[in-house]
């Protein structure tokens, strides 16, 4: 993805961007986003940390609904009978493998868990994402992106390689 930094700026654009008008929105980009539809919270706080007992990251995730759900990759938890989830806040909770549902095959896990006290991030969900695409993503602060196309990847858990069809670049 070729990277525009918005890390920490007010993503609302100009005053008066309408779509139609030349705007992210109007070219197929994320419609203009006030820091109030962010919770309130820089990425940081709303990202959650994974870590094996041992205090190694292993990666982070983010709390995806109401019941204190979070998605993370497969690769973070993959074989790990316990894992820890810590928050900016500092609040930490030891999780059981019982309480993962993995998702290998969309290199994706599920985390059921209570307590983080972290609002959930939004989600959406797209046949297909095109090249040219503004997207938003968490990395050290809110940053811009363009989509350059997709690819496939793969990573190395404990029993195998997987393969994941159409990552964006």
């Amino acid at each position: 993805m070729a990277s525009r930094n918005r890390s920490r700026e007010a993503t609302g654009g100009t005053a008066g961007e309408r779509p139609g008008d030349g705007s992210r929105e109007a070219r197929g980009g994320l419609p203009a986003v006030r820091e109030a539809d962010l919770a309130g919270q820089p990425p940081d706080t709303a990202l959650i940390r994974v870590h094996d007992l041992a205090g190694r990251p292993r990666g982070t995730g983010f709390v995806a609904d109401h019941h204190g759900t979070v998605l993370t990759s497969h690769e973070a938890v993959d074989g790990l009978s316990r894992l820890v989830l810590s928050t900016a806040g500092d609040r930490r909770r030891v999780v059981a493998a019982a309480d993962v549902t993995p998702l290998p095959a969309l290199g994706l896990a599920l985390v059921r868990t209570e307590g983080l006290g972290v609002d959930p991030l939004p989600l959406t969900a797209r046949d297909r994402v095109e090249a040219g695409t503004y997207v938003r993503i968490a990395a050290g602060g809110w940053r811009e992106a363009r989509v350059l196309g997709s690819t496939d990847v793969t990573y190395t858990a404990t029993d195998r390689f997987h393969l994941l069809g159409d990552a964006l670049e």
